[in-house]
């Protein structure tokens, strides 16, 4: 997802999740019931523009110059990203 502002800013992300299907092995023949569906999850902090090509990469924690603990969601995956305040101001 390309983006003007390479600035990180505060987003609300909502995506839908893979998710594992087995906690164990399987009989492949007595398959365990499994509700096939996606998982739609939101995802808070900070959008890292242009960080990872073919995603959209968010940070949980930002100071400074230094981001930590983030996830990159593949761009196919995201349903809506929004903007939850104005531009981050620069210091001085």
């Amino acid at each position: 997802m390309a983006l003007k502002n390479k600035e990180p800013y505060p987003v609300l992300v909502i995506w839908n999740d893979a998710h594992g299907m087995f906690s164990s092995w399987e009989d492949l023949n007595h398959p365990e019931e499994h509700d096939g569906g996606g998982y739609e999850v939101s995802t808070v902090g900070y959008l890292l523009p242009e960080r990872k090509e073919g995603h959209l990469v968010v940070a949980l924690n930002l100071s400074d110059y230094h981001v930590a603990d983030g996830i990159a969601i593949p761009d196919g995956m995201v349903v809506s990203v929004s903007r939850l305040v104005p531009e981050r101001k620069k210091k001085k």
